[in-house]
Formats: structure tokens, C-alpha cells, sequence
């Protein structure tokens, strides 16, 4: 069980006993939830606003990194599975593997099979259940992803921050996980 002092937030008081993190690059983080953010809460500012804020943690979750520190410093507690988004997309069986693992779950090779096939980015994004499609209907109007021009479950890529950050705004994020993580032993991929 996680146990909490006095300055940690709540936030590990209210969670499940197990949990599963997903870590994610903050560049792509950013990009991600930009649009995130545009479609669900109507916040429309340029990209490059947004990264700025983002990386003083002036959007709605806060400051990402400093989230993802609170459960990387927890990494070897018992009831914590982390995973980095570019890893699972990279291998989503050995995932899925590790994850059942770690559960104490057995599973087939044909289950493997079928859930790797489930969790295919293109079947997700059709999936009213993952997608939003209900909720975004409901707030802007049916086949609302269609007259808005992105989904909610948008590309689902790796590396997408390179289509849309200049090497300056790059740079800055850079300079920011380098500043936020000096002294831990904090993973980006």
C-alpha cells in the first residue's frame, strides 16, 4: 500500500490499491493535450501559448512532470506498474504480458492475441467507449469530430511533437524536463 506524508497531495489517498501509470514524452504530452483541451473544455489559443503553458503548469491537471514524479519516486512499491507510452506502443504484447504479470493474471497467447488486436489505435478510435464519441456529440452536436476536423483520439503517435514544435519551443521543453527531473532518476523515451 502507498503510504503518504504530510507534503504529498491527496492524490495517492484516493487511487485504487493497484495502479498502472502511464508515462508519456511531455512534448508529445503537450501536443496530445492541446487538442485534448480544444475539443473538450473550448480553449482555443495558439500552440505555441499553450506550450508555455504547459510547461509552467498554468493548464487544468497542473504541471505534468511533477505529476509523473509523484508516481516515478513510487516506481518500486508493490501495488505500481509503470509503463511508458512509447514502450507499449512500441511492443503492446510484451505490454500486455508484463502487465498480466504484474496483476498475477495468467493469460493465452490467443488472449494476448485478441487484446493486442482490441487495443489497436484504429479500433480505439471507433470505440464510442474510448473515444468520446458520446459526450463531444452531446456538447457540439452530432458528428461533431467530422465539422471539427480531429478526433478525440487524434493520431495516438510517437514522436509527433517534431510536427509541431520549432526547435525553440523544443528547446524550452527540453531546458524544462532537464530542470524539473535534475536529481531523480526520471525516464523520458
Amino acid at each position: 500500500m502507498v503510504e503518504c506524508n504530510e507534503k504529498e497531495e491527496l492524490t495517492f489517498l484516493f487511487l485504487p490499491l493497484t495502479i498502472i501509470y502511464c508515462l508519456r514524452d511531455p512534448k508529445d504530452t503537450c501536443v496530445s493535450f492541446y487538442y485534448h483541451v480544444k475539443l473538450l473544455h473550448n480553449f482555443n489559443v495558439d500552440f505555441e501559448t499553450f506550450c508555455e503553458l504547459f510547461t509552467n503548469g498554468a493548464v487544468i491537471y497542473g504541471d505534468q512532470i511533477e505529476h509523473s514524479l509523484e508516481f516515478w519516486n513510487k516506481k518500486n512499491e508493490d501495488n505500481i506498474f509503470i509503463v511508458h507510452y512509447e514502450d507499449m506502443k512500441l511492443d503492446t504484447k510484451k505490454f500486455i504480458r508484463n502487465l498480466a504479470d504484474f496483476l498475477g493474471k495468467k493469460v493465452s497467447d490467443a488472449e494476448i492475441e485478441a487484446l493486442n488486436d482490441f487495443l489497436q489505435f484504429s479500433k480505439m478510435r471507433k470505440n464510442r467507449s474510448c473515444n468520446c464519441e458520446v459526450l463531444v456529440n452531446k456538447k457540439g452536436g452530432k458528428d461533431y469530430f467530422d465539422k471539427l476536423g480531429y478526433h478525440f483520439i487524434r493520431k495516438g503517435e510517437v514522436g509527433d511533437w517534431k510536427n509541431h514544435m520549432s526547435n525553440e519551443i523544443v528547446k524550452k521543453f527540453d531546458d524544462w524536463i532537464k530542470q524539473k527531473t535534475v536529481g531523480t532518476d526520471f525516464i523520458t523515451r
